[in-house]
């Protein structure tokens, strides 16, 4: 069977203590039985779960833990409070003709974004396109017309990098 895992929010995966890598992964080909998978990000708490891969079938988990605030930066200066950003203010994408025309389409892009001190989007990229059709040139385009609350580090703006799921559904 195979383990597929929502790339959003971004995590580092660990299967029975195995680390497999970060999202977004291709699909983990496991052998029947039960594996404990760990998912973990510095802006969220770690989800543990118990999942049973089945033969021939997909087994699909997300990360569902909740974001931390108020946790230690240790890629800053060293000690800190550190709270991640957050969107405050965002503007659907314009759906591509492409898109509309081929109807029936869903799911998400993930961009990585450099968000500024001002929450100001600097920066950004795509990580991963499930839609297709122009939608990550689409969600580029939309989401420097975003606007963040900046990150801060003991009380103090920083700039810093995140990860954005943009949502498509087009029927």
């Amino acid at each position: 069977g195979r383990l597929m895992i929502g790339p959003e929010p971004w995590a580092n995966v660990y299967i029975d203590g195995e680390a497999m890598g970060e999202t977004p992964l291709a699909p983990i080909e496991l052998e029947e039985g039960e594996y404990t998978v760990r998912l973990s990000n510095p802006d969220y708490r770690d989800q543990t779960q118990t999942v049973t891969i089945s033969p021939g079938e997909d087994t699909r988990i997300r990360y569902a833990a909740g974001p931390i605030a108020g946790q230690v930066d240790t890629t800053a200066t060293g000690e800190g409070t550190y709270t991640a950003p957050y969107v405050i203010a965002q503007v659907t994408p314009v759906v591509p003709e492409e898109a509309l025309e081929s109807g029936g389409l869903e799911g998400n892009v993930m961009l990585r974004v450099r968000v500024g001190t001002d929450g100001a989007v600097r920066e950004a990229s795509v990580m991963l396109d499930m839609v297709g059709f122009g939608c990550a040139e689409a969600a580029l385009e939309a989401i420097y017309s975003w606007t963040f609350s900046p990150a801060t580090l003991d009380g103090a703006p920083v700039e810093t990098t995140t990860t954005v799921s943009v949502p498509f559904r087009i029927e």
